[in-house]
C-alpha cells in the first residue's frame, strides 16, 4: 500500500496486487480529518500507523480497523500556533518528532493514562520554521532537525515514559550544530548512522562524517537547481530530487563525494521530428515558437521531485525507491538502473 497526498487536505490510501504496473493500483480509502494541505506524511512498518501533519497545526496518528476496514484518527497535542511542516517516527516507533512553523519541534509519545499523545517541546536555539527532521536509525533518542535558519542540530530526545534506561541524556539537549549557505530542505542518517546528510536551497548536497563528535563536512555543488529531498541507497551512495524534475546520483570517493549526474535523462524529440500538426498545437497552447519536445517534458517526471522514499529493501541497501512530485505523479526506480545514466556510481 502507498499513502498519497493529491496536494489537498486530504491522504489516498491506494493498494496493489503485487504487481507494479499502474492499473494494479486501487484506491482504498480517503482520509479527510485534517482541514488543511496535509504537508506530510510518515508510515510506522512495524506498528502500522500512519502520522500524518498539516498546515491546520494538527497531527494525526491513524490506527488500522481490520474489522471496518478503514482507519480511525487520534489527535496529537501538539501545543503549536504555526503550521505543522514535517513528521518522523522515531525507530522504534514508540515516538515522533513534528517540525513546525512556530520555531519548534514536538517530540510526542502515547500517554495510556489519558489516552492521548502529548508532546514535548524542543524550541532553543531554532530562529525559524523547522522543515526537516531524521532520527538516528540505531539510537531511538538521537535527533536532526534543519530549518530555514541555515542550521542542521542534533539533540538529544530522551523520553524516560518510553525510552530504555541504557539510553541516557537530557531532553532537548543539544549535541551538535552544522552551517549551511540556504534553507534546509531535508537530511537523513546513512543507514549505519555514520554519516548525516542533508541538501540546502543553494543547490549543494553536504555530508557530515561522525555527525555530533568530528562533525566533518563535505559539500557537493550541484549543476542545477536546488533538491527537495535525499535517500541513502547505501552507504556510500545517495539520490537526490528536486527542481530540475529527475533524480540526481551521488556517491562516495575516496574521502570525498562527488557527483554522479542526472538518473533520467529523458528522450528529445527534436522539431524536425513533430509533425505539422504537433507543432502548431504546441504553439497554440504554450505560445512556443521553437519548442522541441512536443507538449510534454523529456523526463519521467513533469513537475518538482518532493520527496524520494524506499520502495524496496536488500538487506541495508535500497534496491528500489520511489519519487513523487507535484505533476501528480509517483515513479518507482530500480538502483541498478542508475550505473546506465548516471557516470561513476557505484553502490
Amino acid at each position: 500500500m502507498i499513502a498519497v497526498c493529491p496536494n489537498s487536505r486530504e491522504i489516498d490510501i491506494y493498494k496493489t496486487n503485487g504487481k507494479e504496473d499502474m492499473d494494479s493500483w486501487e484506491k482504498i480509502d480517503t482520509l479527510r480529518e485534517h482541514e488543511h494541505l496535509v504537508t506530510c506524511i510518515d508510515w510506522a512498518p512495524k506498528t502500522n500507523r500512519l502520522l500524518s501533519c498539516s498546515h491546520d497545526r494538527n497531527a494525526f496518528v491513524w490506527d488500522y480497523d481490520a474489522k471496518e476496514k478503514t482507519w480511525k484518527p487520534s489527535l496529537v497535542l501538539l501545543r503549536s500556533n504555526r503550521a505543522a511542516l514535517t513528521c518522523k517516527w522515531a525507530p522504534e516507533e514508540n515516538k515522533f518528532a513534528v517540525g513546525t512553523g512556530a520555531k519548534q519541534v514536538a517530540v510526542c509519545y502515547y500517554e495510556k493514562e489519558n489516552n492521548w499523545w502529548v508532546a514535548k517541546i524542543i524550541s532553543k536555539p531554532h530562529r525559524s520554521s523547522v522543515t526537516s527532521l531524521a532520527w538516528h536509525p540505531t539510537n531511538n533518542t538521537i535527533l536532526a532537525t534543519g530549518s530555514t535558519d541555515f542550521k542542521v542540530r542534533i539533540f538529544n530526545t530522551y523520553i524516560a515514559e518510553v525510552d530504555s534506561k541504557d539510553l541516557k541524556g537530557k531532553f532537548g539537549e543539544p549535541i551538535a550544530e552544522v552551517s549551511a549557505k540556504g534553507w534546509i530542505h531535508d537530511l537523513q542518517y546513512s543507514p549505519s548512522g555514520n554519516r548525516l546528510a542533508f541538501v540546502s536551497h543553494d543547490s549543494t548536497l553536504t555530508v557530515i562524517e561522525k555527525p555530533g563528535s568530528e562533525n566533518n563536512a563535505i559539500t557537493v555543488n550541484g549543476d542545477g537547481l536546488p533538491y527537495r529531498s535525499l535517500l541513502f541507497v547505501s552507504e556510500n551512495a545517495i539520490v537526490a530530487g528536486g527542481h530540475d524534475f529527475t533524480p540526481v546520483a551521488f556517491s562516495a570517493k575516496g574521502s570525498n563525494w562527488v557527483l554522479n549526474g542526472k538518473i533520467d535523462l529523458g528522450e528529445t524529440k527534436t522539431a524536425s521530428s513533430m509533425s505539422a500538426r504537433e507543432k502548431f498545437q504546441k504553439e497554440a497552447t504554450v505560445g512556443a515558437k521553437n519548442a522541441a519536445s512536443g507538449s510534454n517534458l523529456p523526463t519521467k517526471h513533469q513537475n518538482l521531485i518532493m520527496e524520494v522514499k524506499t520502495f524496496k529493501k536488500g538487506g541495508n541497501n535500497v534496491d528500489k525507491y520511489s519519487t513523487c512530485g507535484l505533476d501528480g505523479r509517483v515513479l518507482v526506480w530500480d538502483v541498478k538502473d542508475i550505473s546506465k545514466t548516471a557516470s561513476g556510481f557505484a553502490l
